[in-house]
């Protein structure tokens, strides 16, 4: 393996092994950060779960004993307030007033997010093609050097990215939004 590496490295001029460099970095560490992101989300949000579940049953215990204690000492008048215990789930997902103009008007709604994520698809397309172009561009003129190649092609590709991210949430957000 070493052997085969040492020959393509020697092979390639000084512009390409610095992209088939950075290009090999990150097929070893974007899945390893993906992963490590994913974990770290499903960690957030198995402790909130958990914190929840764990007040309803402290809640329902109390409720439970309060009717024990109205049993064993033959309280009829005494009126316990129902606890709502699954209001505190609404709490944790406070309702904004953008989330509910969206729902109290869902044809402008809909429209707006559509054309908001077709808006964010148009600059993916755009800045993920310019992460290639740029870079070859930049390659073939031979007064610019390759670092400048190798960092054009991270900052649109990390910009491609972020948009990416970004149409992502407001994709999962819509779905939220009209699917109640």
């Amino acid at each position: 393996m070493d052997a085969l590496i040492g020959a393509l490295v020697a092979a390639l001029e000084p512009p390409w092994n610095y992209i088939l460099g950075t290009l090999a970095l990150l097929l070893i560490v974007g899945p390893k950060m993906i992963n490590l992101r994913a974990v770290w989300i499903d960690l957030k949000l198995g402790r909130k779960k958990l914190d929840l579940e764990k007040q309803q049953l402290e809640i329902l215990k109390l409720q439970y004993e309060i009717e024990a204690l109205k049993k064993e000492h033959e309280i009829s008048e005494l009126k316990v307030p129902d606890i709502p215990v699954f209001d505190r789930l609404l709490d944790l997902d406070k309702r904004s007033k953008i989330f509910e103009w969206f729902r109290n008007s869902p044809r402008v709604g809909k429209f707006f997010l559509k054309f908001i994520e077709y808006l964010l698809i148009f600059y993916i397309i755009g800045f993920g093609l310019g992460a290639v172009g740029v870079p070859i561009s930049m390659l073939e003129d031979s007064s610019k050097s390759a670092g400048l190649a190798i960092f054009a092609l991270v900052l649109y590709g990390s910009i491609a990215y972020g948009i990416f991210v970004v149409y992502r949430r407001l994709k999962r957000w819509r779905k939220k939004v009209y699917a109640i």
